[in-house]
């Protein structure tokens, strides 16, 4: 803690010897072999040769500071100029993990300006507004939700999103989708983007909807769950989507009916998990899904739909297929009917949580998707009364 970037170790010896060294006399009256050992190593120390860390290559300075946390290394840029220049370096900035902080925008302004890469904003209430924020930043992973409600922080996520061009994941859990995000996501991280997470999101309508489909071809994760999506903009979801999806959550979407999940995994076959709960399906829709997804699906959510005990017993066919949730069986199956149907679909993990890849809807502190990532401590925490004045 006490160790010196700039000086010799001499000076700071204090905080290595618990007491000053013993005069000839005091060595002299001394009985204890262990006091004399400790005395003899007191003197060794002093002849020990200065060190200085700024003697050191950049490259092992470098490798030094990738151990010290955040905090230590906005310090060790006040050492000198050399040490700051390091400091800087973007390696050192890769992966910031702010979740559920109060943060001044100035803080991810400097984060992003030195070239982060996995970066999670979520949850977090960002004060200030950003004054020079780099226009082509290097961030890959993004998790954005600066949920304090005021116009600053939305202008700060209209800036986040428009100095992005190389995205891969992207979560905007329950924003508000303005026309100017969607145009930045869509337009500037159409090629790279496979990972789209606008779980809770308002504001999407057949425009953006449409901007989504046409551009972002390259999607195999998408999360249009509580997004609340009109009629025409289910239909153009069904019609347009990415046959490349893989994972997709439809979940309370009160106008996606047979006709249109029917329309969408005849395109999309490669699908493997489907959330479609709380929604309009019935035993038909469930037939289209078993017909054009027999060969790719394994994890399937219709809880909450239409679909009965009689439709379930024909997932008995899909070879793939290992989880089933389907809550409402409990509610209108007896006991025995509910026995009958698990014999009838042993290899099933029925009404079990599907592993889905939007399980950190609630924000990870430990990681950012898979990049492993620890909070920093260097702010204080959101309040239960901070997020009360949110967009909740």
């Amino acid at each position: 803690r006490y160790f010196p970037f700039s000086v010799s170790l001499k000076p700071h010896l204090k905080f290595l010897t618990k007491r000053p060294l013993m005069t000839l006399r005091e060595t002299d009256q001394c009985t204890s072999g262990y006091t004399c050992l400790s005395n003899k190593f007191d003197q060794k120390i002093l002849k020990l040769p200065e060190f200085e860390m700024e003697k050191l290559p950049d490259e092992v300075l470098l490798n030094v500071l990738s151990y010290v946390t955040t905090e230590d290394l906005i310090l060790c840029g006040q050492v000198s100029k050399r040490i700051r220049v390091i400091s800087e370096d973007e390696l050192l900035w890769k992966k910031i993990n702010l979740y559920n902080k109060k943060v001044p925008a100035d803080f991810v302004e400097m984060v992003i300006n030195r070239g982060c890469k996995y970066l999670s904003l979520y949850q977090i209430k960002m004060i200030g507004k950003f004054k020079c924020l780099n226009e082509k930043s290097q961030l890959r992973y993004l998790k954005l939700s600066c949920r304090l409600l005021s116009d600053a922080t939305l202008e700060g996520r209209e800036e986040i999103l428009a100095s992005c061009h190389h995205l891969q994941k992207l979560s905007v859990q329950a924003l508000n989708i303005t026309s100017n995000m969607a145009i930045s996501i869509c337009f500037q991280n159409a090629r790279s983007l496979n990972f789209l997470d606008f779980y809770r999101c308002t504001g999407l309508d057949l425009q953006s909807i449409r901007l989504i489909v046409e551009n972002c071809l390259e999607l195999e994760y998408a999360n249009f769950a509580f997004t609340d999506l009109d009629e025409d903009s289910v239909k153009c979801l069904a019609n347009n989507l990415t046959p490349k999806i893989v994972k997709l959550d439809l979940s309370f979407q009160s106008c996606l009916d047979d006709v249109n999940l029917g329309t969408l995994v005849k395109r999309c076959n490669k699908i493997n998990n489907l959330i479609v709960k709380n929604t309009l399906i019935t035993n038909y829709g469930l037939n289209e899904i078993i017909k054009n997804l027999n060969n790719s699906l394994e994890e399937l959510d219709v809880s909450a739909t239409l679909v009965n005990d009689s439709g379930l017993l024909e997932l008995r066919n899909m070879p793939k297929l290992r989880s089933l949730m389907h809550n409402s069986i409990y509610l209108f199956l007896t006991d025995e009917e509910v026995e009958n149907l698990t014999k009838q679909l042993p290899i099933l993990s029925i009404n079990n949580s599907l592993s889905r890849q939007y399980s950190d809807r609630i924000g990870n502190q430990n990681g950012i998707w898979e990049i492993n990532a620890k909070e920093i401590e260097l702010f204080q925490n959101v309040t239960f009364h901070s997020l009360s004045a949110s967009l909740y």
